[in-house]
């Protein structure tokens, strides 16, 4: 679904205003606007996403670079999620950038920081002494046993996530 915000910016005022690399993901300013120069780079971090902030009609908008790429690029806002394929949220490149359902974008995450295994999927069973494999797919729990090697459940976890459609990188760093 595409925003207010999104509703208001034509491709034709990105373009003016806007240069952008599709193999480095970077945005650069064709003129002088605010404080950036022809040429600098556009945007600020903000929750780990580029930002770019641009004047139109007297008011201002916020956008998600990621989502101006795909709009330079195929000349439409994406009507769904846009999956960062390496999870680096900064990086805007073409093709890092993949169209995908809420559904799909979950099945495509980082591992997280709270992860004591190092696997996605996989967790001790402290009290049975037991490395547990085990995945969330759409929102219900899919069990795949208990082993006393972290190895084993390891490739267990991995394994399901193949059969349930996770994408390769899911899991990763």
């Amino acid at each position: 679904m595409v925003s207010k915000c999104e509703a208001v910016l034509t491709l034709d005022i990105l373009k003016e205003r806007l240069d952008y690399n599709k193999d480095t993901g970077k945005f650069t300013w064709r003129y002088q606007e605010n404080r950036g120069r022809k040429g600098s780079d556009v945007g600020f971090k903000e929750r780990g996403y580029l930002i770019i902030s641009l004047h139109i009609n007297q008011r201002s908008y916020k956008y998600k670079a990621h989502r101006l790429a795909w709009f330079f690029v195929y000349g439409e806002h994406p009507e769904h999620s846009l999956d960062h394929i390496n999870h680096d949220r900064m990086d805007n490149s073409i093709s890092n950038l993949r169209l995908v359902t809420a559904g799909e974008n979950c099945r495509n995450q980082k591992l997280k920081s709270s992860n004591k295994s190092g696997q996605t999927g996989v967790y001790l069973d402290k009290a049975r002494g037991k490395w547990v494999a085990k995945i969330t797919y759409n929102g219900k729990g899919v069990f795949g046993g208990r082993y006393l090697v972290k190895e084993e459940a390891i490739e267990k976890a991995k394994a399901l996530y193949k059969q349930y459609g996770f994408h390769q990188n899911h899991g990763g760093k």
